[in-house]
């Protein structure tokens, strides 16, 4: 098998909701499978880590090419996938890749581009720094807990429960970051979604949070 690369590209140009376009980052993280702890090439001649977070720039709208990542097939364990968190300059996450996980075997590989609203006071959230010894320019990120909420999808039911109680947490509906506050509120690891704002039948819901 050979051992590849890609470079990510998008079909269009980034841009804001307002049509302006996108200075940033597009960060692809890697998911290992439940009890794995890192990521390596497979069959390297020398153990090869992989790095579990690529900060790829974007730059008026255009992702950087020269920035590659493995094939989902390079890696050891071969099962494990990318996500994708889309910043902007000041390193507030702004949407998070609609459909979850993704594995990558094409080059290039083509991002889909979600909606990227513009940020407000409510929505722009900043991540903590991060606590790892991480020699790597992805050290201004922390991989956070990434969670279906638990609750019924039927547009009617507007509480669903996280498995742990967040400290700081960013909540994503079919790829809108929802403001808290105004579409929801959080009490422990209880969601309650206001008005205009429960989730229906059909929706892809994730709460990304740390703790």
């Amino acid at each position: 098998m050979t051992k590849r690369k890609a470079k990510i590209t998008t079909a269009t140009t980034v841009a804001w909701s307002d049509g302006q376009a996108f200075d940033g980052y597009v960060l692809l993280t890697l998911e290992p499978p439940v009890g794995y702890g890192r990521v390596a090439v497979e069959d390297s001649a020398r153990t090869i880590r992989v790095p579990l977070r690529t900060p790829i720039p974007i730059r008026n709208g255009v992702v950087d090419t020269e920035t590659r990542v493995w094939f989902n097939s390079s890696l050891v364990p071969t099962t494990t996938k990318y996500y994708a968190y889309w910043y902007d300059a000041n390193l507030h996450l702004i949407a998070v890749h609609t459909g979850g996980s993704f594995t990558i075997e094409v080059d290039p590989y083509v991002l889909a581009v979600p909606t990227l609203p513009v940020p407000t006071a409510s929505t722009a959230v900043s991540l903590p720094d991060s606590i790892e010894d991480d020699p790597t320019p992805a050290t201004a990120f922390l991989l956070p807990t990434i969670e279906i909420p638990s609750g019924t999808l039927d547009g009617v039911n507007a509480t669903f429960t996280l498995v742990n109680t967040p400290f700081v947490l960013i909540l994503v509906r079919n790829g809108i970051t929802l403001a808290s506050g105004t579409a929801y509120t959080l009490s422990g690891s209880t969601i309650t979604f206001l008005t205009g704002y429960i989730p229906s039948a059909g929706d892809i819901l994730t709460a990304i949070y740390w703790r």
